[in-house]
């Protein structure tokens, strides 16, 4: 612990300890989590195309958030970001790919 906090090294000319980049990585998972979660209930009333696309951004980004997930984290945390792709990826494929445009005449 007393190297994670006190051993400063330089990095492309900035000077920081292991517990700062942890702590970044941290503060910025967080960020992007709400940050996709602001986006999501800012265009839930928005037509489907838009949605499709919206899930497919988030399904990307899940499917990467969930392999590094699985390769650094325990179960837990894994097992939800899992569980929330999944329900993106059916989202995504039960929406509509094209509003269908009527034709009146």
């Amino acid at each position: 612990m007393e190297l994670m906090t006190n051993y400063r090294f330089t990095i492309m000319g900035s000077v920081r300890t292991m517990n700062d980049f942890f702590r970044g990585f941290s503060i910025s998972f967080g960020l992007a989590t709400l940050g996709f979660a602001a986006l999501d209930f800012a265009v839930c009333r928005e037509r489907a195309q838009l949605l499709k696309r919206v899930a497919l951004c988030n399904v990307v980004w899940l499917a990467a958030m969930m392999a590094i997930s699985w390769r650094y984290f325990f179960a837990v945390p894994a097992s939800f970001l899992t569980v929330t792709l999944i329900i993106f990826f059916l989202a995504w494929v039960k929406l509509p790919a094209a509003e269908k445009k009527l034709n009146l005449g």
